[in-house]
């Protein structure tokens, strides 16, 4: 059966398609807040959504859905840490892969199904639109087909954002001392070691809070913006907690649905370090971090990390897992005791113009990838990353 894109023009079409989504992910047990059409239309906007399902749209009729959200994001060119050129991309962003229902033990038709997605979607494209796709496990059917079907190579160019990561996390045992077991033992006494040095040293004047209500969002964006403008993520790559307007729209919706579960660390009454996440479906997931780095000595980033996982112990709805959202970082893997390969695609369709800008994407990507591994022999490589964000803090 095809797929179709569903009309979300009115009310009534987005309360059918908000019951077959939820239908759909009930009946695969994959919830994710990714996939929640409410959450997605709440933040970013029911005009921007494109819902596609596999047959009619009826829950009854249907065994797949995808849902994409249209914006505008460049495509970066970088040496390193530095863009050099942002072209401009229109993209249809979309998670991990579709969402199919009763086909675990199918895999020549799920093939099937994936296939005949890949070619409803793009046949809605235009020339100049991608399709971002973050988390894409690299053992799926979906990454094969899209890296190796004859049919998705003919219809797109695939390029790959970045090299495949292991996606980290932390499947919670029933006690925190549990957890800390798990843990090697070299990182379980270099937490508590920074723990103790930082509480000595701020006179025991350290606390964490969870801002978890629609009352307490302002204060964490005032103090978790702080904390975002002294980073080189801000200062450096443009990232960081900068909308205030959208993260305020996202934090009230996630309150309103007992979700919210944010946390700011703070030496002497100062914030020194957050985390912004949510906790959804018995998963909680860290969507952003920062620290000031004048605090790096006393790694208040580890710090924050492991009071935070005791703080969700202690609460009656203690998640089963604590995930560390796509791409991969040292800290994360510190303190993870579980991963799953994945990595992040572009498909753009097929023309001699995007063939062209891939091409000079991968070379503008080989020689950034040959200047790292360079100064990566030659000992230089942290050394000057650490300079440029030196120079960074102090230029803002």
């Amino acid at each position: 059966m095809p797929w179709t894109r569903l009309d979300l023009s009115s009310d009534r079409h987005r309360a059918d398609s908000r019951a077959l989504v939820e239908s759909l992910l009930a009946q695969a047990g994959r919830f994710h807040l990714q996939y929640d059409i409410g959450w997605i239309s709440a933040t970013i906007g029911w005009d921007k959504i494109l819902l596609f399902a596999e047959g009619s749209g009826r829950p009854n009729d249907c065994r797949g859905c995808a849902i994409l959200f249209r914006q505008n994001r460049p495509l970066k060119f970088q040496l390193g840490e530095i863009t050099v050129y942002r072209k401009p991309l229109v993209r249809w962003e979309m998670w991990a892969q579709p969402v199919l229902a009763g086909l675990d033990e199918c895999a020549a038709e799920q093939r099937e199904m994936l296939g005949a997605f890949l070619s409803s979607v793009h046949a809605e494209m235009k020339p100049d639109e991608a399709i971002n796709i973050q988390g894409v496990p690299t053992r799926s059917i979906f990454h094969d087909l899209l890296v190796n079907s004859p049919s998705a190579r003919r219809d797109f160019v695939v390029l790959p954002l970045g090299k495949p990561f292991d996606h980290q996390f932390i499947e919670l045992p029933e006690t925190f001392e549990a957890y800390l077991k798990q843990m090697s033992k070299r990182s379980r006494k270099s937490v508590q070691y920074s723990q103790r040095k930082l509480r000595r040293d701020c006179d025991d004047a350290v606390t964490l809070s969870c801002f978890e209500t629609v009352d307490s969002i302002d204060r964490f964006l005032d103090d978790a913006i702080a904390v975002s403008k002294k980073t080189y993520q801000w200062t450096l790559l443009g990232l960081g907690l900068r909308n205030r307007e959208a993260l305020s729209k996202r934090l009230r919706y996630a309150a309103d649905n007992g979700w919210l579960r944010s946390y700011l660390l703070y030496c002497r009454d100062a914030p020194v370090a957050f985390m912004l996440g949510y906790q959804y479906h018995g998963r909680f997931y860290y969507i952003d971090v920062g620290y000031d780095p004048d605090w790096a000595d006393w790694s208040v980033g580890s710090v924050l990390q492991m009071e935070v996982l005791e703080d969700l112990y202690a609460r009656p709805d203690r998640p089963a897992r604590f995930d560390f959202s796509t791409g991969y970082g040292p800290h994360k893997a510190r303190f993870a005791n579980a991963s799953q390969e994945e990595t992040n695609l572009l498909l753009l369709p097929n023309t001699p113009s995007n063939r062209a800008l891939v091409a000079a994407f991968r070379a503008t990507d080989g020689v950034s990838n040959l200047a790292a591994s360079t100064l990566q022999r030659l000992g230089l490589k942290q050394t000057l990353k650490q300079a440029i964000r030196r120079m960074s803090r102090e230029q803002d």
